[in-house]
């Protein structure tokens, strides 16, 4: 059993050089690495604050359906396992001042803490789309596959546009010229989607919808959410 105080934790927590919502820890019963992120795709909360409890105590797994560690071990999507439970077959305990002991899962390397933050800033680049803009008789215009929007103010405001249909009227988008167009008034442009917009109560993202499909009903509440029923 490796003992650590709490100061050492969050030292090894933050060598890993990413942002809290992506500082990872691995289950010690199925070796799956996991983040505050991974918890809020899943449902659990909708941002870092709502599941920071969970994180490197509870497996994803855990949350998701998931069954025990001897059936999900090596898997890579987790598995049922909690430190709450009887069983103290975890590796790592933290000493907080007061004396006391608190079982946490082992934090991840830098390496795979970054290779997971990768996993979710790419499902956000891989529905990137690049688009052309024109000006026309004043107008600058922007087109893809067949549809297009226009501007009179700018051409990344024409892009802007473009991409609201494409996306979605309530996503944000991010607009960015790529090429070395050295013609302001024309170029390409590439449609992000904004994955820091998130929903307010389940904390789906354009790229991690909920099972089955959502979209915006409010900037920050997707179509899922606003039909559940408050009892």
């Amino acid at each position: 059993m490796r003992k650590i105080t709490l100061e050492e934790f969050r030292a090894e927590v933050k060598a890993q050089g990413v942002e809290r919502e992506h500082y990872a820890f691995k289950c010690p019963m199925c070796g799956t690495v996991q983040s505050a992120s991974t918890l809020i795709a899943a449902g659990v909360g909708p941002d870092f604050e709502a599941v920071e409890t969970r994180l490197g105590f509870s497996c994803i797994g855990r949350f998701t359906g998931k069954a025990s560690p001897t059936e999900e071990k090596g898997k890579g999507h987790g598995c049922n396992w909690t430190l709450g439970g009887l069983l103290t077959l975890h590796t790592l305990e933290v000493v907080t001042p007061d004396g006391e002991y608190h079982p946490r899962f082992e934090p991840a390397t830098a390496e795979e803490a970054a290779q997971l933050k990768a996993s979710f800033t790419g499902a956000a680049k891989s529905h990137a789309v690049d688009v052309k803009v024109r000006m026309t008789g004043g107008t600058y215009i922007a087109r893809h596959k067949g549809r297009n929007a226009s501007n009179t103010a700018g051409p990344d405001l024409a892009a802007a546009a473009l991409g609201r249909k494409i996306f979605g009227q309530l996503q944000r988008v991010a607009v960015e010229r790529i090429g070395s167009d050295a013609d302001r008034h024309n170029g390409i442009y590439r449609l992000t989607p904004d994955e820091s917009q998130k929903c307010r109560e389940c904390g789906c993202t354009f790229s991690r919808p909920c099972a089955g499909g959502c979209s915006w009903t409010e900037p920050d509440l997707c179509s899922t959410c606003a039909t559940v029923e408050v009892l």
